[in-house]
């Protein structure tokens, strides 16, 4: 647990492990504001450094121990999902704020056309145009569980167990592709 690896061009052979902090798994990784976060077991969120340092913040600090699964950034804020419907959310990615949207395990997190969609357990999924107020999904994104979401082009796009692909300009609207 807690391994990095780290490349200055993502090319194969050029990545080198860095000695971390961490002793728990994690889940996601991503870059804002000058800076890799990353989130994962246990309500463990880090930051990492460019001279390979990390900094775990104590997740009695965060306010959970479920497993953070995906984060996203936007619209000036950080975005966390993770197990048991839980959501959190930082101007700074430092001071979080505790939130929850219903029981379901979210497992996939996007930003894009100025919302954030998360999804996760059997298709379950909710929109935010400010990553704090959630309107859940009037159907499902398929009937399995959610494993991936990214933004781009203007739409949003969703993997799930199945091998399903959908397809969503909104958030809100999903197509199946075939």
């Amino acid at each position: 647990a807690g391994a990095i690896d780290t490349s200055p061009t993502g090319a194969a052979g050029s990545w080198t492990l860095r000695n971390s902090a961490l002793t728990v798994s994690m889940n996601d990784v991503i870059y804002a504001n000058g800076r890799h976060f990353a989130v994962g077991t246990n309500g463990a969120i880090a930051t990492f450094f460019e001279d390979g340092t990390t900094t775990l913040q104590n997740p009695a600090v965060v306010g959970v121990t479920n497993n953070l699964r995906r984060m996203a950034y936007g619209n000036g804020l950080y975005v966390v999902v993770g197990d048991g419907g839980r959501i959190l959310t930082s101007p700074d990615a430092v001071t979080w704020t505790n939130r929850t949207l219903g029981s379901a395990n979210y497992t996939a997190l996007a930003f894009g056309g100025g919302k954030f969609v998360a999804a996760g357990a059997a298709g379950t999924y909710a929109v935010s145009n400010d990553g704090i107020f959630w309107t859940p999904g009037s159907g499902t994104i398929g009937s399995a569980n959610v494993l991936g979401m990214d933004y781009g082009l203007g739409m949003f796009v969703a993997v799930n167990a199945s091998g399903g692909i959908y397809t969503s300009t909104n958030g809100s609207t999903w197509n199946v592709q075939t």
